[in-house]
């Protein structure tokens, strides 16, 4: 409703000559949270949280005109007609006048539409900054693209966290831990100049992490088809196989501010010898899924390689045995990128921006596409 509505009726436009606005659309008692009917199913042992990143001004844009000083910038009792007078005198549009039943529930989101215009949401980050702050024994990320959050030299923006860095820092003070990065090949854009600077800056971030932990970081891409790198469209973390983090959030800068995206961070309360059970099956089943293998063979024997996927240390020395042997036909090791120099990449702010500056994002985007 909010992608299709604006938040108030518009004059003019094409017919229907005015659309009645989101909140008026969702005020009817249909569009209330649901309620779950008595207890939990059998076999329910997990929490999740929902974790949204939006850049500002991208969300209810209109919002966002509001100055610092309008009531829903802060806690104070308010009714639903001022708020709506206060966006259509920011819109210079006659204020309508909008009775509905659930005028307290569309106030609370209405604050949090305000805030989301006029600063974005970076849940994604906030969650993953502390997984990785207190990993022990394995972080596996699997992601289209990979780059660090804060870039060097940049000015500071909506990201002030580098994940990177953060990893860095603890693999520095926790010697046992290691990571394994599985990423798509070629990245997830399409025109050259956009791949070759984001492989340029995955590589970057790589030989960073290596360097500060020689023989604890392993990297590489899903081998897919003979001559066809398998595609990533979705990133998936799982930290010492108790938390896990999945969705359309990717672990770089935009993925971290600027694009809109939705992940599912999770945990499974049933713990198995210090692990968390589904979380542990999650990740086990994933590298498998990568590396194209089954629990058992033909004949129903156990797959040696699947063994040692089960335990988070056997499972880094598999990606790390596989990587000295140039992948085995499992994977493909990490690729550096085209040697030569035919294609200038686009500029890091491009590819990687920060989504601190809506409104400058927007007309970035709209140069973009115009002709």
């Amino acid at each position: 409703v909010r992608r299709a509505q604006p938040v108030i009726p518009l004059p003019g436009g094409p017919p229907p000559a005015q659309a009645p606005g989101w909140v008026a659309f969702s005020g009817g008692p249909n569009m209330e949270p649901p309620v779950r009917n008595g207890a939990a199913p059998a076999g329910a042992t997990s929490s999740g949280v929902l974790l949204q990143t939006i850049a500002a001004v991208a969300e209810t844009p209109e919002l966002s005109l509001l100055p610092p000083t309008n009531p829903l910038a802060s806690n104070t009792a308010i009714d639903l007609q001022t708020v709506i007078n206060d966006i259509a005198s920011q819109l210079g549009v006659p204020a309508p006048t909008i009775n509905v039943a659930n005028g307290n529930r569309l106030l609370n989101e209405l604050r949090r539409e305000y805030f989301l215009a006029e600063h974005g949401a970076r849940d994604g980050l906030w969650s993953l900054a502390r997984a990785f702050t207190e990993a022990e024994e394995l972080v596996y990320i699997e992601t289209p693209g990979f780059a660090r959050t804060v870039h060097p030299g940049a000015a500071s923006g909506a990201v002030t966290i580098d994940l990177v860095q953060t990893l860095i820092d603890r693999l520095t003070a926790r010697p046992k831990l290691k990571l394994v990065l599985c990423t798509q090949r070629e990245t997830d854009f399409k025109p050259a100049p956009y791949v070759r600077r984001a492989i340029a800056l995955r590589n970057e971030a790589i030989q960073a992490l290596e360097a500060a932990a020689p023989g604890r970081v392993a990297a590489f891409h899903p081998a897919g088809f003979p001559g066809r790198a398998t595609q990533l469209p979705t990133t998936t973390i799982v930290v010492d196989d108790v938390y896990s983090f999945c969705g359309a959030t990717h672990l770089r800068r935009r993925g971290m501010s600027f694009d809109g995206s939705a992940a599912i961070a999770s945990v499974d309360h049933t713990i198995v010898d210090g692990y968390s059970a589904k979380v542990r099956n999650q990740r086990i089943l994933s590298m498998a899924s990568r590396l194209g293998i089954t629990a058992t063979d033909g004949g129903g024997l156990p797959v040696p390689n699947f063994t040692r996927l089960q335990r988070p240390a056997a499972a880094f020395s598999l990606i790390q045995d596989l990587i000295e042997q140039q992948g085995l036909g499992f994977l493909e090791t990490n690729w550096a990128g085209p040697s030569d120099a035919t294609v200038i990449p686009q500029s890091v702010d491009v590819t990687d921006p920060d989504g601190s500056a809506g409104g400058s994002l927007t007309a970035l985007l709209a140069s973009l596409l115009s002709p």
